[in-house]
């Protein structure tokens, strides 16, 4: 009797989950755009520079590159002293939700990545064979000093 009672709760129990699976109730899609420039605009600080699995270039200090991402779709790259004067690559950047992708155009170069969130501060980006840049980018937001 408890081995039916048991098994009848099992089927009623999987045939709950597989119906909840398939009951056709569209999912949210992500939309990474606040991820990338927080409403307004974000400041990343590069961290690493990576070939394959190799750490070509490591950024302990505030003398690295930076990217910021503003909400109308424009990004800055440079050095902190080059963004504070005003000098800066500038350009702009699109971004694919669907499937992770993001693409910065500067007026001469265009980079292509997938990204990545792994820690909700730390964005990784891995060129895509369509990249003129062809290093991985890790990326950290701008430290509290």
């Amino acid at each position: 009797m408890k081995i039916s009672l048991y098994f009848s709760q099992l089927l009623i129990s999987i045939g709950l989950f597989l119906s909840a699976c398939a009951a056709g109730v569209p999912t949210e899609k992500i939309d990474f755009t606040y991820a990338f420039c927080d409403g307004n605009s974000k400041v990343w600080m590069l961290h690493k520079v990576k070939l394959g699995e190799s750490t070509i270039q490591d950024f302990q200090k505030l003398d690295g590159e930076f990217l910021i991402f503003y909400l109308s779709g424009k990004v800055v790259q440079g050095k902190l002293q080059d963004l504070a004067r005003g000098k800066g690559k500038i350009g702009a950047y699109t971004l694919d939700n669907e499937n992770g992708y993001v693409t910065l155009q500067f007026p001469n170069e265009k980079w292509d990545f997938s990204f990545q969130f792994s820690f909700e501060d730390k964005l990784e980006l891995y060129p895509t064979t369509e990249s003129d840049l062809k290093y991985s980018l890790e990326l950290i937001p701008f430290p509290e000093l």
